[in-house]
C-alpha cells in the first residue's frame, strides 16, 4: 500500500524546481556505467542513478526517477549543482 500524498501547492515553489519537475534533465541510463545506484523510499518512490567517470571527475550522470515531483526534481538538479554539462 502506497503512502498518502497530500496535494501540493506549487505556487510557493521556486521556478527552478518547477522546471526540474516539468523538464527534467539527464534522463536515462548510461550503458556500461562506472557506477550505479538504486534507491527506494518508504513511500515507494524510486531513483536509479548511473554515471560515467573520466579520471577523477564525473563526466555524465543519468537518472530514472519514478514518483512524486520531489523525487523527479531532486536528481534532475544534481548535474547543474555539480557543473556536469549535458
Amino acid at each position: 500500500m502506497k503512502a498518502h500524498r497530500p496535494e501540493m501547492d506549487f505556487s510557493k515553489l521556486d521556478n527552478r524546481f518547477i522546471r526540474y519537475v516539468n523538464v527534467p534533465s539527464h534522463l536515462g541510463v548510461i550503458e556500461q556505467p562506472a557506477g550505479r545506484a538504486v534507491g527506494v523510499g518508504q513511500c515507494g518512490d524510486s531513483v536509479e542513478i548511473t554515471l560515467k567517470v573520466d579520471g577523477e571527475r564525473i563526466s555524465d550522470i543519468r537518472h530514472l526517477a519514478r514518483g512524486c515531483a520531489f523525487t523527479i526534481a531532486w536528481p534532475a538538479s544534481w548535474p547543474n549543482l555539480h557543473g556536469i554539462a549535458r
